[in-house]
């Protein structure tokens, strides 16, 4: 694969994990639960490492990283102009759809990961560097940490509400 392309393939994964930080940011605004905030801040600060060595991955390349706008607005406006048609198909998940409901928001960063292992395990089908490759494979580990702890909380959320509808008093 030659460096150009490789680069693209490179920004395309950080523009996945600049959605994903924008994701967990404005998840962690909304939801009242600390561990859970607490958590997903976490994962936000995973996604802006991922950025970060991607860019450096790209700089190596002799290439020109995306810009990492950490504001949401300037983040939606680039991926606008960059690409509309891959911007509408791209599956991102519609962040102003994440509300308080504590369920609502699990589901969304299920959706979010789900995206983003999607498109890391596609990248390694490619023909890649092998160092390039491994940072690849040390993202996906930390994404499928991401969903085992999401569908872990979303399990004893629907367990402690299954419990509490049984034990509860009607009326």
């Amino acid at each position: 694969m030659d460096a150009n392309t490789l680069i693209i393939k490179l920004n395309n994964l950080a523009h996945v994990d600049i959605a994903a930080y924008h994701a967990y940011r404005k998840s962690t605004e909304v939801i009242r639960d600390d561990i859970i905030r607490k958590t997903f801040r976490s994962f936000q600060k995973d996604y802006e490492k991922h950025v970060e060595s991607l860019a450096n991955a790209v700089k190596e390349l002799n290439g020109q990283p995306i810009t990492f706008n950490r504001d949401l607005k300037s983040f939606l406006v680039e991926a606008f102009n960059r690409d509309f048609k891959n911007f509408l198909t791209s599956g991102y998940i519609p962040i102003r759809n994440i509300t308080s409901d504590i369920n609502d928001a699990l589901k969304a960063m299920e959706k979010n990961e789900n995206i983003a292992n999607e498109s890391y395990e596609k990248a390694l089908e490619e023909d890649l560097p092998q160092e390039i490759k491994r940072t690849i494979k040390a993202h996906i580990k930390k994404q499928k940490k991401h969903l085992v702890c999401i569908h872990k909380t979303i399990k004893e959320i629907d367990e402690f509400s299954s419990f509490t509808k049984r034990r509860l008093p009607r009326g």
